[in-house]
């Protein structure tokens, strides 16, 4: 397992020269260090950086949404949800780096 940069993440624009080739997106941590920058030449690049800025924020709640149906479905014996847990483990596993 891999330990990522601490969110919360923030997208910046940094342009040199004004054109799309030489401007990119840059993904800031809390602490002003960069996390990763998206080439603003590789569409969409405005979405691709959003979504990576709230990698954190979606994993922590992956993370919360698992424990919630795991003891949901402990409780209750539900099978679908047990279902959903697997597949949420496996979301979470691949984002920390896990191989498949």
């Amino acid at each position: 397992m891999t330990t990522h940069t601490p969110g919360p993440w923030t997208c910046d624009v940094t342009d040199f020269g004004g054109s799309n080739t030489n401007s990119f997106y840059v993904l800031i941590d809390a602490n002003s260090h960069s996390v990763a920058r998206v080439l603003t030449h590789s569409r969409p690049y405005e979405a691709n950086a959003a979504i990576i800025a709230a990698a954190p924020d979606m994993l922590a709640m992956l993370k919360s949404a698992a424990l919630w149906i795991e003891a949901t479905a402990e409780m209750t014996g539900d099978a679908e949800a047990a279902k959903y847990l697997t597949k949420l483990q496996t979301a979470i596993a691949k984002a920390e780096g896990e191989k498949s």
